[in-house]
This record gives structure tokens, C-alpha cells and sequence, in this order.
């Protein structure tokens, strides 16, 4: 079932991006499939994009792939669009990065 709803998602966004995926979010409300399964599936959704967002950007210039992060902040946009406070999780993620690597940059291992 997941897997139906992240095909969905590449397909809105490969078709028409942002636009897509919000009429998708819709017509997905009243479908069992998107289910919250733990209460709180939204929020942690958005809080694992925006931790990818952040390792993303992390990394050297030639290890990003920037069209994944891309589209990663689109949906965390509409995500954030339809609540608010999701907002706070992306400054929170950013925060937790820099800590973790002791800067703006992820140490490899070599």
C-alpha cells in the first residue's frame, strides 16, 4: 500500500510537481490506504524529509543529488502548507545536522 501511495507521489511530481501533489493530498484524505497508522505519520514524514533535506545539503557538492532534495522540499512544502507548525522541524533538523557533524559539512570516512 505504501509503495501505491509513493508511486503516486513520483508521478505527481514527475507530471506537473507541486500542483499534482496537493490535488493528490486531497483526493487521498478519505482513502484507507493513508491510514495514520501511528497518529502522528504526517509528522514524522516531514521531520525524516527534512532530516534528508539537511544530510543533503550537508554533504560535498558532488555527492548531492539535488533533484531528490528538490523534490523533497516540495513535498514538505505542502506538507508544511496544510500544517503550520511543521515549520519548527525544519530549523530542528538543520540544528541536529550541524551538531552532529560539528559543522556545516558531513565528515566522510575515507
Amino acid at each position: 500500500m505504501l509503495t501505491k501511495n509513493l508511486v503516486a507521489v513520483q508521478a505527481a511530481l514527475e507530471a506537473g510537481g507541486i500542483e499534482l501533489i496537493q490535488k493528490w493530498g486531497e483526493a487521498a484524505k478519505g482513502n484507507k490506504v493513508n491510514a495514520n497508522v501511528t497518529g502522528r505519520d504526517g509528522y514524522i514524514i516531514a521531520k525524516a524529509l527534512a532530516y534528508a533535506i539537511e544530510v543533503i545539503d550537508a554533504l560535498p557538492k558532488e555527492l548531492r543529488s539535488l533533484s531528490d532534495q528538490a523534490d523533497m522540499k516540495a513535498i514538505l512544502d505542502v506538507m508544511i502548507a496544510q500544517d503550520a507548525e511543521l515549520t519548527l522541524i525544519q530549523a530542528s533538523a538543520g540544528r541536529h545536522i550541524r551538531t552532529l557533524t560539528g559543522g556545516p559539512g558531513l565528515r566522510l570516512r575515507k
